[in-house]
């Protein structure tokens, strides 16, 4: 009888010391930052490029092949991660100069989808300006020539259209009506598929949209998006849905790019 009693005396001391360990836990996870139930969402870049773009492609050149329309889809993310420019940036410039038209030809005589001259066509050494691969290739390639002389993304835009000489003499754009509208142009349709993107993310996340990346088209302020990686090594850009943004009137959830 004694040693029964000393025993349940033993288990009690000990359940009791159980529970009062597990309150302790309660307490503590209670007054701790809440954990987010909503873990970070990872999507495809590319994916999220070549959806906005075909969408693009579509409205500028309805009646273009989907065989066309794939192939510069596809040319358009190559020529970005060979280059680094914004792939939402080189289809607003074809779309200014061509409406996404491979055959298109300028009075000038300028031609295919990034509207390149002969003397761009031999410097970049590509055979046949009508090609959908070949065009953005020099068209691309040219476009960083351009900026590694002039750093700035109108002078940059401006030396594409009037040409760079013109534009290194003058060290500003030319007040020449097609220039000025041409890059007011290519900056309309960044903003707008830029825009068509961020919306298409906030459609999947169903949450509102923070949008961090600046305003300004100045290569000096480009967007820096990091790449994360997944366990097989494949690129994706990760998007975090946190409350520590503040902007006037929104105070809830927003997109991270992180």
């Amino acid at each position: 009888m004694y040693a029964s009693t000393k025993q349940i005396s033993i288990t009690a001391f000990i359940l009791l010391t159980i529970l009062f360990g597990l309150s302790l836990m309660s307490a503590s996870q209670a007054n701790a930052a809440p954990i987010s139930a909503e873990p970070p969402i990872y999507i495809q870049p590319e994916t999220l490029h070549q959806n906005t773009i075909r969408q693009m492609i579509i409205k500028f050149n309805p009646r273009l092949p989907d065989l066309e329309r794939e192939t510069i889809i596809a040319a358009i993310i190559e020529e970005s991660a060979a280059t680094d420019f914004d792939p939402l940036l080189i289809a607003s410039i074809i779309a200014a100069e061509s409406s996404f038209r491979p055959g298109a030809v300028s009075p000038c005589e300028a031609r295919g989808l990034m509207q390149v001259t002969d003397c761009v066509s031999q410097i970049m050494k590509i055979r046949d300006p009508y090609d959908i691969r070949q065009n953005i290739y020099a068209g691309t390639r040219y476009l960083q020539d351009l900026y590694r002389q002039f750093q700035q993304f109108e002078l940059l835009l401006a030396a594409y259209n009037a040409g760079p000489t013109r534009v290194a003499r003058l060290g500003r754009v030319p007040q020449i009506t097609e220039t000025v509208n041409y890059i007011q142009r290519v900056n309309d349709f960044y903003q707008s598929i830029r825009t068509e993107l961020l919306t298409t993310i906030d459609g999947l996340i169903g949450k509102p949209v923070f949008d961090p990346i600046s305003h300004s088209l100045d290569f000096s302020h480009r967007p820096a998006i990091a790449a994360d990686t997944n366990g097989n090594g494949l690129p994706f850009l990760m998007f975090s849905v946190a409350q520590d943004w503040c902007e006037p009137g929104r105070s809830i959830n927003y997109l991270c790019f992180v």
